[in-house]
């Protein structure tokens, strides 16, 4: 009796793409992080149980000013505070974000500049964080 091919060969191949992928993405900014361990240290929840909308406690809306770390892909953390990035987010960097750093003007980054300088933990900024979401970021 023949065999025919029924797929039963690629279900490890998929597992095992599919661990290799989780293990990157949850490297991906810093392996060392404590932070990146765990999210239940970052949002407070109410006495029901779920999670608040500001995702990061009883903080208040604002601006933050501090050193730009990288918690995950899109989201980082400044002074103590984890904020996410969306596709509104404006992202202004004057030579330690994006740019030479020579004009006096500060020049609009992408967010992957953005992510690469959080990686380096150098560069301060000032974020103004609206629910968990940074609207501005501008490197001070």
């Amino acid at each position: 009796m023949s065999r025919t091919f029924t797929g039963h060969r690629l279900r490890p191949l998929a597992a095992t793409g599919l661990l290799l992928g989780a293990a990157l993405f949850l490297t991906a900014c810093d392996p060392d992080s404590d932070s990146v361990t765990g999210v239940s240290a970052e949002t407070d929840a109410d006495s029901s149980g779920t999670a608040s909308k500001a995702g990061a406690g009883s903080r208040e809306d604002g601006a933050v000013t501090g050193i730009l770390t990288c918690l995950a892909p899109g989201k980082l953390k400044v002074d103590g505070r984890p904020f996410w990035l969306t596709e509104d987010t404006e992202i202004w960097g004057a030579g330690g974000l994006c740019g030479s750093g020579e004009g006096q003007v500060a020049e609009e980054c992408s967010e992957e500049e953005l992510e690469n300088a959080a990686k380096e933990g150098t560069v301060t900024v000032e974020v103004t964080i609206e629910e968990g979401m940074a609207t501005r970021i501008t490197e001070a």
